[in-house]
């Protein structure tokens, strides 16, 4: 998206936090964080709330960012860490940063500062990865009557969670390596079951580095990702990826190809997006950000 207004510098910011205590702010990453936050504020906030995506800003990051402190998530964490630093707790009561979790979450390293909120899963899109949720998608979107939610997601995460785990691992190997498409790759069998082979993806993948020693430590990373226990398979998929998946599968299974033709991964985001509005509303990292606005 182009912005058409000059980003408000960084101290202008800071400055009007420090000379007022009752701004009630929030600052997230992107326009999609920008409508659904909004959405529950509205909802559950007592009075009005004003949620910024951190591209209004001039937040510089550091010459060399540490991993998870890239892009617009690095830019909402460079900016909780500024305003905390200069601006006084007492004026901060209403004020809060909201982020994914991220691949940072797998590794225990999630943001310390008290102002920021994260995710209960990986990313904002998971939220979506519901039965019921699902269900209402595939009914509205490609007339797909006779879809178990339940079943989908299943799938969806068998599919989805070994690649989040090598994805996961090579950030952290710094393998540098560039990911292959997956769209192509994903193909849905004539009974409606998803079929991806991920080991030939991850041979593909790993094909390129060319590096034993790197490979090896690649290989143990995501063995040890594989053994931890997590309480929702949720944070272990990759957001983007679970929409172009679905999207894949819905492209397959819709009545009618001018349907198929239109399923495209943004068009399925917004659908979700949509969908979800009230499985977003009832989740505890959610709930606890509204709570901050709600006396």
């Amino acid at each position: 998206m182009t912005r058409n207004l000059p980003r408000v510098p960084l101290e202008d910011l800071t400055m009007e936090l420090q000379l007022h205590t009752d701004r009630r702010f929030v600052f997230v990453e992107g326009p999609d964080d920008v409508i659904l936050v909004s959405w529950v504020l509205r909802q559950d906030a007592n009075g009005p709330v004003n949620v910024f995506p951190v591209d209004d800003f001039e937040v510089p990051l550091p010459d060399s960012p540490t991993v998870g402190r890239t892009g617009a998530r690095g830019r909402v964490l460079e900016l909780a860490d500024r305003i905390v630093d200069e601006v006084p707790s007492a004026n901060l009561s209403t004020v809060r940063c909201f982020v994914d979790r991220d691949l940072c979450g797998l590794f225990g390293r999630l943001p310390s500062n008290a102002i920021v909120v994260v995710t209960d899963y990986h990313s904002i899109e998971c939220y979506g990865l519901d039965g019921e949720v699902l269900e209402r998608v595939a009914q509205v979107s490609a007339g797909i009557v006779q879809c178990d939610g339940a079943k989908l997601v299943d799938q969806l995460v068998r599919t989805l969670v070994p690649l989040c785990l090598l994805r996961a691992a090579s950030h952290e190997a710094a393998t540098g390596a560039s990911w292959l498409p997956l769209a192509r790759r994903c193909k849905v069998n004539g009974d409606g079951t998803i079929a991806f082979d991920f080991e030939q993806y991850r041979r593909d993948y790993l094909a390129q580095l060319g590096n034993v020693a790197v490979t090896s430590r690649l290989a143990g990373i995501e063995s040890a990702l594989a053994n931890a226990v997590v309480g929702d398979e949720r944070v272990r998929v990759r957001g983007h990826d679970f929409i172009e998946v679905l999207a894949a599968y819905l492209r397959h299974e819709a009545r009618g190809k001018a349907t198929r033709t239109s399923l495209t991964s943004d068009v399925v985001w917004r659908l979700v997006r949509t969908v979800m509005l009230d499985a977003v509303r009832t989740a505890p990292a959610i709930r606890s950000l509204a709570a901050v606005f709600a006396a």
